[in-house]
């Protein structure tokens, strides 16, 4: 069985700084011809020096085809944070990765079959778009487990599908959260209105995952501004996920909604003062706002966004 040429300390130190400040590290160390240099600096400081870091990963990206396959799915059947592996496969965007991709998207086995779609999800499916494709439609029409129906919502975004609302719409009540969630991320940009009612019917979801982008999708990815998406977001400006209260306050917001003025208010109240409230305020720019604004002076975490904001709200007041 191969293994990977560096340890789990150092798996969990870019797991690490993949949440805390590089959100694609393993993207950023193994999908461009040289590592971040802003990244190699951040791993020094976990005891990794940048030469050998450039070693590892030099000797990673150029593994077999065989070892990488086997080690992303080891990592898969692992139930792993981050596959290194994967990662490498996405990018090698080769011929020769397409057609193993392939074999694998029509194993009789779930995992491997997962492996090939979240490999066309990257490069080689972008340089292989139409093959890529096929194959995802063709496994549409049969695919049952929840590990490979979930990497098919999110490679139908990935690869751009048009009208992928159609073929999602099926899922949206899907028993498994992981699969409903994928779906809203698919769904999420789509403006036809399959894919907004689906938006809307996972907006109201008991799982925060599913509803956040449902709302990301309702509130900022659709230029759409009818009564039904407004009605969704209001619903959800008193959730209790305080990220989802703000993507629905700034999509009500940017739809110059004034039923969003009581719940904006208590978000510029709030100890912590999110941009994303600022940028509400900004785009109702409603001069009641502008008390609340004038004190977030001497705390603002976004100076510019701020005196944008109050100037708008100024500009209404006069």
């Amino acid at each position: 069985m191969p293994s990977y040429p560096f340890d789990r300390h150092f798996i969990d130190a870019v797991n690490k700084l993949s949440a805390e400040k590089w959100k694609f590290g393993w993207d950023y160390l193994l999908g461009k011809d040289e590592p971040l240099p802003g990244l190699l600096s951040d791993l020094e400081v976990y005891g990794f020096a940048q030469d050998k870091v450039r070693e590892i990963v030099k000797g990673l990206k150029n593994d077999s085809l065989d070892n990488l396959i086997q080690l992303a799915l080891s990592d898969s059947h692992n139930n792993s944070e981050n596959s290194p592996a994967l990662t490498v496969l996405q990018h090698r965007a080769t011929k020769e990765v397409f057609e193993r991709s392939k074999i694998l998207c029509f194993s009789s086995e779930a995992h491997e079959r997962a492996l090939g779609l979240q490999i066309l999800m990257r490069d080689t499916g972008q340089i292989f778009h139409s093959e890529s494709i096929e194959i995802v439609l063709a496994m549409l029409e049969t695919e049952i487990e929840t590990i490979v129906l979930e990497s098919l919502a999110y490679a139908l975004c990935h690869l751009r599908v048009q009208n992928r609302s159609l073929l999602l719409i099926r899922l949206i009540t899907h028993l498994d959260p992981t699969i409903r969630e994928a779906v809203a991320f698919s769904l999420a940009g789509q403006n036809d209105a399959t894919a907004v009612k689906g938006l809307i019917a996972l907006s109201k979801d008991s799982i925060a995952k599913v509803r956040s982008w449902a709302i990301y999708g309702l509130g900022a990815m659709t230029t759409k501004n009818t009564r039904s998406i407004r009605d969704a977001l209001l619903a959800r400006v008193t959730d209790g996920d305080e990220e989802i209260r703000l993507e629905a306050i700034n999509g009500l917001a940017a739809r110059h909604d004034k039923r969003v003025l009581m719940a904006l208010k208590d978000a510029l109240k709030s100890d912590d003062v999110k941009s994303l409230s600022v940028d509400a305020a900004k785009e109702i720019a409603d001069p009641a706002l502008l008390p609340l604004l004038l004190s977030l002076k001497a705390k603002a975490h976004n100076q510019k966004l701020l005196d944008d904001a109050i100037r708008a709200c100024s500009f209404r007041n006069s």
